[in-house]
């Protein structure tokens, strides 16, 4: 039953025929809804209920991991990179006031002016 009526159509049916589509609309309607019931009772968040403590021992139960009191203890940085400890951050010094200036000063400057009558201009931005 893959059929779409038109309005016509629909008028010239008898009152038994439409008594019969609705009846086999409310049949198909019912029956995706028990479908879709039995996906959620299937997929639905009720199946993934876990118990959470077991799963993270689970996960964090390795031999380079060391867990007490379900805590994870990392190693500090200088445990991990011993050879960072000697090594001196340099800070950026701040770029000197004028600067940009200085550096554009060079550059030769164009200056292009462009025109656009009125009847341009209010066919590109509109009328104000």
């Amino acid at each position: 039953m893959n059929m779409e009526f038109t309005e016509t159509q629909l008028t010239k049916l008898t009152k038994k025929d439409i008594i019969g589509m609705c009846i086999s609309l409310q049949q198909l309607v019912e029956s995706l809804t028990t479908q879709c019931e039995k996906q959620q009772e299937r997929f639905g968040s009720s199946t993934e209920k876990v118990d959470w403590e077991g799963q993270l021992e689970m996960l964090f139960n390795e031999d380079e991991v060391l867990i007490v009191d379900k805590y994870v203890v990392e190693p500090t940085l200088e445990q991990v990179c011993p050879e960072l400890n000697n090594v001196t951050t340099k800070k950026r010094s701040p770029r000197p006031k004028g600067k940009r200036e200085e550096d554009l000063a060079g550059l030769p400057i164009k200056i292009i002016e462009h025109t656009l009558c009125e009847t341009e201009l209010q066919e590109k931005f509109g009328s104000t």
